[in-house]
């Protein structure tokens, strides 16, 4: 067992004196004046943990904790700005109630090494746990997949523990026990940075939390082509007139990824201010590869935690690193230069942090820190390609004084199923590669395979006729998947597509890469899901297929992504100090143990989803374009929808989502249409109210390219230090009001507060106004949103911005919105009916709005029969010339369905070319569609598997038929039902 020392431990004497500055103190007072949620005797030792100022603005920032009794209470920090004067700004407090009557004794019995033991242990068994689940793999033999198993369990790497911390740690009942807090890292392999607390008197593990950010990326959907770009816009090279060195062949800044703007040649990006040793110096040492004393960059793809032999890329005596990028190449082939531009969007990343305050008195990543102020020894060790995942990238952040690691993975292309006929079911679909056999690459019929007795399974004996050039289509189950593909080929198909069988056990539409041993197999396959499967047998017309293997790619290539991860550690290190890095842990998935799971709502991923996005802006941008995260891994063009549940957007036909869904809808298995995940769909909604901010911020003050100069007044700038400043107010274990109030606290500690009214109409917009209360931060859904922005911020205003409903088509829903005015005058209002649509009405359309009063607004949802789907719209509400209030208005027509299924009206009726409908059903299962003429004859015949509870839109081609009148049947499992329908020429 080795003991890392943190360097935190010799920060007592500088602290010490620190407790005497008039900062301190005046930090003090102020805490104690605020004084809610805690009496005075909770104040009577309020200590300080960390404590820096900020060169460019002048101001102090003070982090104190709660003691009692001499001993911390976790949990507690909380940062206020401190100006030369004496004026103190910050957020309100997570300071606890009555800590002499629920804290235990402050004596430990327990030592500190003994609980070092116990936090390895545990840390240990994180490392045998399985790793995060992805697709299947499986032979479908379950004795050989049982053995898989147990053997990926029995997998255990080395660890290694910082030193311990004592302090009061609040248990579920409350109360306060004394605990030893040690955070400890793998070494080796997979990211494992654990904090782990240790009951100092019985050895009781009290709490056990994943310091990693694990990043997980969903599969990829269809390529599509990129977007015209712009030329590159670099960093300045002359600012500051520091000599400096360099050219690096990247993504350039500040483009996204490949599909942007390609590669450029960028020279002397390093920001003399940000880097004075430049990017390969790291005050000790001068380099030529990737390493300097902001980040170290390699590859590590035999996951062992230690750069591959080589793979640093060497630029030579210019430090010209100028290497080929291949799209069309494997991903080994472009190792050089993905780690190049990692290497070089990790410096970005630190230098125009720097500028905004996250410098080494703050607690940056640095090698050398040349100020002298705060611990060195750990720039960010920044792996291009690491071999112990895929599909995924994390960011692990340690106290200060131990280096971060960041973790960038190959994402997998997978197979790509697009049905080239009939035109009814053209398209891609999702689909997995073998992980046997040839790579894939076929095109042909599709042909479902028919045994003797009808047998779909394509097992030995099962496949009756020829299936010479064709592609054959066979359900899971029976036997071995090398099975099924070798019986195929022996028949002549020239590649196969599994279908997924029926039941819970990995059936369904789940995706399973097949596996097993592949002597003898010459052609390729692929796994799709039953949906699929169905689908592609039930069609009426012959099927044809082109599967294709999408390019991997490496997440090291996506800027996005990249800064992303690194704002992990900016939001870590900076939330209650660069010392403190387990604040915030609430709302954290932890993927090997669930159980160890906390549901917060803190914004961790908002953050980094935020700067990702301010780097990666863009003059000509506008605040309605479609900003999707990580489009680059999902092969979509750069304004696709990306891995969020919406794009982000000021527009709330694309992005409507405000806190209201948090509440209603935050969940680690979330529900519904609606429903967002734990963490990274909580982050989603602060990440948007943070981009209506921001917006709101530009539209005022303007845009500017400078993105690193923190000093100038553009909105993009003003919007990056007020959320910047705002990490470093933001209390521990925060929530979304937290988040909010720490930023208007950082307006008034840098600008004085004019922005305040600006800030609070794009909070109140996202459901965090006023009235917005969070509840606690430890459960996403006990807050309640508020629309409702102070009367010197908005005179008037709605109740809500957003409506939200669940409406079966053909049935309504009424709404009330409240309209109220803080005026000392009547206004007229009038709502813009000409922009509503048909199945929206609003009363009254128009009237007075009374000074001091309200209006309460009925809108009335009443889709049609043929209405399905999703259906946004606004209401525009003008109050004078100048005040223009809109709501946004959001209805799912995927109600429950009432017994066996709910049919809508098929319409038009008559039709000419096609008749449409909708269909929703109770449990998951196949549904056929048939038309008949009036002698019964079968015209046309299709077949689909409808998820439960959701309602599916269907379109009949009656093109080429003649006049006349036709019989419309839709048939499940258990319901059957027939429409008339009339087709007129």
């Amino acid at each position: 067992m080795r003991l890392v020392l943190l360097a935190a431990l010799v920060l007592g004497p500088a602290l010490a004196l620190a407790q005497e500055s008039p900062a301190v103190a005046a930090a003090r007072d102020h805490f104690r004046e605020a004084g809610a949620r805690a009496a005075t005797d909770d104040l009577a030792d309020l200590h300080p943990t960390h404590v820096h100022e900020d060169a460019r603005t002048g101001l102090t920032f003070v982090t104190l904790v709660q003691r009692h009794a001499g001993v911390e209470v976790f949990g507690t920090a909380a940062t206020a700005a401190v100006s030369h004067g004496g004026r103190t700004h910050s957020a309100p407090p997570p300071f606890e109630r009555d800590l002499a009557e629920r804290a235990g004794p402050s004596t430990p019995a327990l030592s500190g090494a003994a609980a070092v033991a116990v936090a390895e242990g545990v840390a240990r068994r994180a490392l045998a746990r399985p790793a995060p689940p992805g697709p299947p793999v499986l032979t479908d033999d379950p004795a050989v997949d049982a053995r898989a198993a147990a053997e990926a369990a029995a997998r255990t790497r080395a660890v290694e523990a910082g030193a311990p911390r004592l302090g009061y740690h609040e248990t579920d009942g409350g109360a306060l026990r004394l605990a030893w807090e040690v955070v400890v890292r793998g070494v080796g392999g997979a990211a494992v940075l654990r904090r782990v607390r240790v009951d100092a008197l019985t050895g009781a593990v009290l709490a056990d939390d994943d310091l990693v950010v694990h990043d997980a990326w969903p599969a990829a959907p269809t390529p599509a082509p990129p977007a015209a770009s712009a030329p590159p816009v670099f960093l300045d090279a002359g600012r500051g007139g520091a000599a400096r060195a360099g050219a690096y062949r990247v993504v350039p800044f500040p483009f996204e990824s490949p599909d942007t703007d390609g590669f450029a040649l960028v020279a002397d990006p390093a920001d003399p201010a940000a880097s004075p040793l430049g990017w390969h110096d790291d005050g000790d040492q001068t380099y030529t590869v990737t390493r300097g004393n902001n980040v170290y960059a390699y590859l590590d793809a035999d996951d062992d935690d230690a750069p591959d032999p080589g793979s640093a890329p060497d630029g030579g005596p210019s430090l010209t690193f100028d290497f080929p990028f291949d799209p069309d190449a494997p991903v080994r082939q472009n190792g050089p230069a993905a780690v190049t531009n990692l290497f070089y969007w990790n410096n970005v990343a630190h230098d125009v942090a720097y500028r905004y305050g996250f410098d080494e008195a703050a607690g940056n990543f640095q090698v050398t820190n040349v100020t002298g102020a705060g611990q060195g020894d750990d720039a960010v060790r920044a792996e291009a390609r690491d071999g112990s995942g895929s599909n995924n990238a994390n960011f692990g952040t340690p106290p200060e004084g131990r280096p971060p690691r960041m973790q960038m993975f190959e994402w997998r292309g997978g197979a790509q199923l697009r049905v080239t006929a009939p035109a009814a079911l053209a398209g891609p679909f999702p689909s997995l590669a073998a992980g046997f056999g040839p790579p894939v690459g076929f095109s042909g019929p599709l042909v479902p395979t028919r045994g003797p007795g009808g047998e779909t399974t394509g097992c030995p004996g099962q496949v009756t006729g020829d299936l010479t050039g064709r592609v054959a289509l066979v359900e899971r189950g029976g036997c071995t998947f090398v099975e099924k593909v070798l019986e195929a080929q022996a028949a002549g198909a020239i590649g196969v597509v599994v279908y997924n069988r029926t039941g819970a056990d990995g059936g369904g539409d789940v995706l399973i890469v097949m596996s097993g041993t592949g002597d003898g197999i010459a052609v390729p396959s692929v796994f799709v899901g039953r949906s699929t499967g169905l689908a592609l047998a039930g069609s009426p017309a012959p099927v044809a297929v082109d599967v294709a293997q999408l390019a991997d790619r490496l997440s090291s290539f996506d800027a996005g992504v990249v800064v992303h991860e690194y704002a992990h550690g900016i939001s870590n290190r900076l939330v209650g100090g660069p010392s403190d890095v387990g604040c915030l842990s609430n709302g954290a998935t932890d993927p090997d143990d669930p159980a160890a799971s906390r549901p917060g709502e803190q914004m961790g991923e908002g953050w980094s989803d935020f700067y990702a996005l301010m780097l990666t802006q863009r003059s000509g941008d506008t605040g309605r374009q479609p900003r999707g995260v990580g489009t680059y891994l999902r092969f979509e063009v750069p304004d696709g929808p990306g891995l969020r549940p919406a794009p982000y957007s000021t527009d709330f036909a694309v992005n409507d989502y405000t806190y209201a869904d948090v509440v209603s809808g935050a969940a680690f298995e979330p529900a519904g249409a609606r429903g967002l995940s734990v963490p990274h769909g909580v982050g989603f909604v602060w990440a948007s109210a943070l981009w209506e901010m921001t917006w709101d911020l530009i539209d005022t003050l303007g845009f500017s390219e400078d993105i690193a100069d923190a000093s100038g007044g553009a909105g993009n700038q003003v919007a990056l230090n007020l959320v910047t400043t705002g990490l470093k107010l933001t209390p521990c274990t925060p929530g979304f009001v937290d988040g909010r109030d720490a930023i208007l606290a950082a307006d008034e500690a840098l600008y004085g507060g004019a922005h305040a009214d600006l800030l609070w109409n794009a909070f109140a917009r996202r459901g965090l106004g006023l009235d917005a209360r969070q509840g606690s931060p430890e459960n996403p859904n006990d807050g309640r949103a508020g629309f409702v922005t102070p009367s010197g911020a908005g005179a008037v205003a709605l109740s809500q911005t957003a409506a939200v409903a669940t409406v079966r088509p053909g049935a309504s829903e009424t709404v009330e919105v409240v309209l109220r005015s803080a005026r000392e005058t009547d206004d007229q209002f009038a709502v813009v009916i000409e922009e509503l649509p048909p199945w929206l009405t609003v009363e009254p359309v128009a009237g007075v709005l009374p000074a001091g009063g309200e209006v309460v607004l009925r809108v009335t949802l009443r889709p049609s029969p043929l209405d399905t789907g999703r259906l946004t719209a606004t209401v525009p509400v003008e109050v004078d010339a100048a005040t223009r209030l809109r709501l946004s208005v959001r209805v799912a027509t995927d109600g429950g369905v009432e017994g066996t299924h709910d049919l809508s009206a098929v319409g038009p009726n008559p039709a000419r070319t096609e008749a449409r409908f909708t269909l929703a059903v109770p449990a998951t299962q196949r549904v056929e569609v048939a038309l008949y003429d009036r002698l019964g004859r079968r015209l046309r015949a299709f077949a689909a598997q409808l998820d439960a509870d959701t309602r599916r839109s269907f379109a009949v081609d009656v093109g080429g038929l003649a006049s006349g009148v036709y019989v419309l049947r839709v048939e499940g499992e258990a319901f059957g039902e027939s429409r008339t329908l009339t087709v007129v020429r």
